[in-house]
């Protein structure tokens, strides 16, 4: 587990995901789960159409205030990051073999390169106009857009 600040969880059940998902590091297999997100109107929903996500998981970060699952997406056929607030139900391990580490992986660079758009202590003022499909994205900046209004097609004006 690779650790960039201090380490919680809002529920019990994040723990028992980051156990397993341990678990499955440690093992070398893949794992399966559902992953959501939040639609336009705030409310939390599934993604990839309803379907599991099957997974090769390289590691796991604690940074600003989430755990973030990075491994190889057999859908989408890439190296991906996920947050582990965002999977819903209880994942599986499966008993197929997790595809290996890209050679050249390091998961320092990588999570310097993908895990935090600002990485700053100062304030900074922006102006955002997204579309629904980031909704999940601003909520999830709360700690670094505290207070601010966001204005969003069909959800004009909401506060985080």
């Amino acid at each position: 587990m690779h650790i960039i600040s201090r380490v919680k969880s809002e529920n019990e059940k994040g723990y028992y995901i980051v156990d397993a998902i341990n678990e499955a590091i440690n093992v070398g297999v893949k794992i399966s789960f559902y992953y959501s997100e939040l639609n336009g109107k705030k409310k939390e929903v599934l993604r990839n159409d309803v379907k599991l996500y099957t997974v090769s998981p390289f590691d796991l970060i604690w940074d600003g205030d989430y755990y973030y699952l990075t491994g190889y997406c057999d859908e989408r056929e890439f190296v991906r990051t996920y947050r582990v607030d965002q999977i819903k139900k209880q994942l599986e391990l499966l008993t197929e073999k997790a595809v290996k580490k890209p050679k050249g992986y390091n998961v320092s660079k990588y999570t310097a390169e993908v895990s935090r758009m600002f990485s700053t202590d100062e304030a900074v003022d922006v102006t955002l106009l997204c579309d629904n499909c980031c909704m999940n994205d601003v909520v999830g900046m709360k700690g670094l857009l505290q207070n601010r209004a966001y204005h969003f097609p069909n959800n004009p004006l909401f506060f985080v």
